[in-house]
């Protein structure tokens, strides 16, 4: 009877420790499941972050395009500035000798005039000694 009841005692022993072992698999197995979501919105917030870090990749490197563009358009606009600038000097050059010249003869006619009124003059003169 002692030796049935040590055996039921056991029983009961292996009966309350296969409840808590059957607790503590299903504690385990919610907590998997938990950590498996956790893992899951983590890979997605990570793919979440590649796809952002890929699109503003993309915008850099569109970015960088657009910065290219612009320094080979300002070295155009520079070289052009440059070559007009040029222009202009020799331009303003060419207009200084054209002044140069024009004032030449304003002064040639100023003295081709007063050539003229001598010589009319001098017509005159001879004319008024052949009528007397």
């Amino acid at each position: 009877v002692a030796e049935q009841g040590r055996l039921a005692a056991e029983q009961e022993r292996l009966l309350v420790e296969q409840e808590r072992l059957t607790t503590e698999r299903d504690r385990l197995a919610f907590e998997q499941a938990g950590a498996a979501s956790e893992r899951d919105k983590l890979e997605s917030e990570r793919d979440s972050a590649i796809a952002r870090q890929d699109g503003a990749a993309a915008e850099r490197d569109e970015l960088a395009a657009k910065c290219e563009g612009l320094a080979s358009d300002i070295a155009r606009v520079s070289a052009e500035r440059e070559q007009l600038a040029e222009r202009s000097e020799r331009l303003s050059r060419e207009q200084g000798d054209l002044v140069a010249a024009r004032d030449g003869l304003v002064a040639e006619q100023g003295l081709l005039v007063a050539e003229q009124e001598r010589l009319t003059r001098e017509r005159a003169r001879l004319e008024s000694e052949r009528d007397s």
